[in-house]
């Protein structure tokens, strides 16, 4: 009884008198938590960024015609400050993966290739 109301004092959301651990045991994402980051830590992975899960609304996308007029001159320049050079078939590349809505994790790893790993997140 002693371990569970001194792990009650640490973890405030559980009743007065229960179990921490039957809670980790009948909630199996909890107990895989701490796992999954210290795999993320061991490997020097992050997180994929929020704004990877975003909502976009193609449509207006494309009836403003954005991805020419606004993102091909914001690549053209990160490509051209990664690389030294305008690269356009890497520019292209770009252009038609975001044309195809390709999973931004997916084109982040297509990144990796051009600028590397460490330098692929910054890309994006």
């Amino acid at each position: 009884a002693a371990t569970a109301s001194s792990s009650d004092s640490k973890n405030p959301s559980l009743p007065a008198g229960a179990d921490s651990a039957k809670g980790v045991a009948d909630n199996p994402s909890a107990a895989g938590g701490d796992d999954t980051k210290k795999k993320k830590a061991e490997t020097g992975a992050k997180p994929p960024p929020k704004v990877y899960q975003a909502n976009v609304d193609w449509g207006f996308i494309k009836m403003l015609n954005l991805l020419e007029n606004n993102v091909r001159p914001w690549v053209t320049k990160r490509v051209k400050k990664f690389l030294g050079v305008e690269e356009k078939e890497l520019i292209n590349f770009v252009i038609k993966q975001l044309q195809n809505r390709a999973n931004p994790a997916v084109l982040e790893q297509e990144m990796e290739i051009a600028f590397g790993k460490k330098e692929s997140r910054k890309f994006t």
